[in-house]
């Protein structure tokens, strides 16, 4: 059975709706985290995933953990192309904040769920391609991406 059947009969398995399409619309996105190295983790496909994303059903409750490539099969989720992205820019934010800039995918994604006022959505666009940074902007920017990544995973 591929790892998209496998998928599909979670799905269902876990919705009030008995086909696929219905049963796609009852989940929303309820939080994204990055598995640690040494951490496995499995998509609800039973793929091994580092990118975690928790969904759950607006009908009867159940939450399941799906990986970035699946997120993309149900039709209709909202955003779903930003999160593969997004949640490698978060990986290494994670990893290494000092050398890592916020993509637009990411900012997106920030804006999107409203996790930040817009006042410092512009300062992040505006933060992408310069090189420079003022002392001032440079703490500012530390201080949002630290923010972002404990918003992120906040579940």
């Amino acid at each position: 059975m591929s790892y998209f059947e496998i998928f599909k009969r979670e799905i269902i398995k876990h919705s009030n709706a008995d086909n696929y399409f219905d049963a796609c619309h009852e989940w929303d996105e309820v939080c994204i985290d990055i598995a640690d190295d040494d951490e496995e983790c499995y998509c609800i496909c039973s793929h091994p995933i580092k990118q975690l994303i928790t969904i759950h059903n607006r009908e009867n409750g159940n939450e399941v953990v799906v990986g970035s490539d699946c997120i993309r099969k149900i039709p209709g989720f909202p955003n779903a192309s930003l999160y593969q992205p997004s949640m490698s820019n978060l990986a290494d934010l994670k990893k290494n904040p000092d050398d890592t800039t916020i993509g637009k995918n990411l900012i997106e994604l920030v804006r999107i769920k409203q996790l930040l006022e817009e006042k410092h959505i512009i300062f992040l666009e505006s933060m992408r391609c310069k090189r420079i940074l003022s002392p001032k902007q440079e703490s500012y920017y530390a201080g949002l991406k630290k923010k972002i990544v404990r918003l992120l995973e906040r579940c």
